[in-house]
């Protein structure tokens, strides 16, 4: 899947720019004809945290505690093409012009009045204001609070690379058994999830891009959670339960 339009030339430069993020929203209201009366998801729920932080693993927590059923969607996943598959590979960024446009666009596929999890955004800070100034939007078209809600993972750096790595000496172990087998898919093994290197520079990308996108958002009237996901599987899932009210 490509991505074109009229829409964000040279956004990339103009991080940091209101005036910028506004003009993109607005080229994409008015290019896919977003008008009052629409009716959007509810709540929709943005999903972050560093790597391995578990946001994939912990969704399922997440949804289950404010009553949503649909299935996630994964920002990475939008963005799958070979174009941008080098860029990850590398643990860099896509370009904000992609991310925020393949963003809008699953929004505005998802379904009115079933909530919706966003899993991976916002990743910088000119999508961070995207978001804010998109709740802003769709409140002035519906008259309705879009019920945006963010919810991040935190996770240290050495426990974000051991999970790196497990996953992926876990991935590589299981297709060798598929190999073997016959049985079952193959499994994708990240670069960053077998390079320490890499897996190193994914974190640091994460706190020099991500983290400043997120403490712009907590500034926000925008509700923010954040959970410590250090610890186990079960522990994490109390933390949901206590700190996610429906």
């Amino acid at each position: 899947m490509g991505y074109s339009g009229p829409v964000l030339s040279g956004v990339q430069d103009a991080d940091n720019s209101d005036r910028v993020c506004e003009k993109v929203l607005q080229e994409l209201v008015e290019e896919h004809h977003v008008s009052a009366g629409m009716v959007f998801p509810r709540p929709v729920i943005w999903l972050s945290g560093a790597p391995g932080s578990g946001k994939g693993a912990n969704s399922c927590h997440v949804m289950r505690a404010l009553g949503i059923s649909s299935e996630p969607i994964v920002v990475s996943e939008l963005l799958d093409t070979d174009d941008l598959q080098s860029r990850k590979d590398r643990g860099d960024l896509v370009d904000n012009s992609i991310v925020v446009r393949a963003t809008f666009l699953a929004l505005l596929r998802g379904k009115g009045g079933e909530g919706l999890v966003m899993d991976g955004y916002p990743r910088s800070l000119f999508q961070a204001k995207f978001l804010y100034l998109l709740e802003r939007k769709l409140r002035a078209l519906s008259s309705e609070d879009p019920q945006f809600r963010v919810i991040v993972f935190s996770v240290d750096e050495a426990t974000s690379l051991e999970r790196q790595l497990s996953r992926g000496r876990k991935a590589i172990a299981y297709n060798q058994e598929v190999k073997q087998t016959g049985n079952g898919a193959l499994r994708e093994v990240r670069s960053t999830d077998v390079d320490e290197v890499l897996a190193r520079r994914r974190y640091k990308n994460f706190l020099s891009d991500t983290e400043v996108a997120l403490r712009y958002l907590q500034s926000t009237d925008i509700p923010f959670v954040e959970i410590d996901s250090r610890g186990s599987f079960d522990d994490v899932k109390k933390r949901i339960v206590h700190r996610i009210k429906r």
